[in-house]
């Protein structure tokens, strides 16, 4: 009786020690609870043109653009509806692909449009944040337009090149063969 226990206890304890492993190491589910809240924090944002609550998901490249950018096309759009079509959710990376469909209109023109929408999502240090977010089918987002860590380091680069002089450059007339002088004796 005394070794059936001792075998029970074991068997509790090793049980004991693999949920408690499972509990440690993420899920699907957990990283969908919080990848929820932060996705909705972020889309909530930017319908209701609360602008600041949305940049604090945005990964820190683009954060500044999509600031200056909200700025100057902030009363133009108007968003009517936003929807979640699509999630996919890799936990080994922690990051994720939201797909989105915004119906959204110009406030001068008053045409209605739909847009999707691929937002990357990556969790660093247990914060979901906005990595990029791409145009996947309709007419480009306005505020959205070149929200890409590499669309940012292409505008910083080409604002280096401006600030360096440039070089003059001359043009170079193709040499002409010199006449030939009569040789001398």
């Amino acid at each position: 009786m005394p070794n059936r226990l001792r075998m029970i206890g074991s068997r509790i304890a090793v049980l004991a020690a693999l949920t408690s492993m499972q509990c440690c190491a993420p899920t699907t589910n957990s990283l969908g609870k919080t990848l929820a809240f932060a996705s909705f924090e972020f889309n909530d944002g930017v319908r209701w043109r609360k602008y600041q609550q949305a940049s604090r998901r945005l990964n820190p490249v683009i954060r500044d653009a999509y600031m200056n950018h909200t700025e100057k096309t902030d009363e133009k759009i108007n968003v009517s509806e936003i929807n979640l079509l699509r999630t996919k959710i890799n936990v080994k990376t922690k990051a994720a692909v939201l797909r989105f469909r915004y119906i959204w209109h110009r406030a001068d023109r008053g045409i209605v449009r739909k847009t999707v929408v691929a937002e990357h999502w990556k969790q660093i240090k247990n914060v979901w944040f906005v990595m990029k977010i791409l145009n996947a089918s309709g007419e480009d987002f306005p505020l959205f337009v070149g929200l890409t860590p590499e669309a940012q380091k292409k505008k910083q680069k080409q604002k280096r090149q401006k600030a360096r002089p440039q070089p003059v450059r001359r043009s170079v007339s193709p040499k002409r063969p010199r006449p030939m002088r009569p040789a001398r004796r």
